[in-house]
């Protein structure tokens, strides 16, 4: 993943958050609920206005498929507050 689309998408998961925890919980929430995945949501550039290219266009499907298995095994950690195992994954 690029970084610039990894910054999109925490932007526009973690908006609507108001805590760090809240924030770091919802990334995780819509990575692990499949927006990577192959006929999921395509993620825009925002300061590009006439490119329809998705962020993540680059991925593979077994990157996009580890990246979705790596955030629902993040979230069980952070649903039971075991902080130090997330961010060793």
């Amino acid at each position: 993943m690029s970084l610039w689309g990894i910054e999109v998408l925490v932007s526009k998961c973690a908006s609507s958050q108001t805590s760090l925890g809240g924030a770091v919980r919802r990334v995780f929430e819509v990575i692990s609920a499949g927006c990577l995945l192959p006929g999921g949501v395509q993620l825009f550039d925002p300061c590009i206005d006439d490119a329809m290219v998705d962020l993540f266009d680059g991925l593979t499907p077994k990157e996009r498929e580890d990246a979705t298995v790596a955030s629902q095994k993040a979230l069980i950690h952070v649903a039971f507050q075991r902080w130090d195992e997330v961010f060793v994954l």
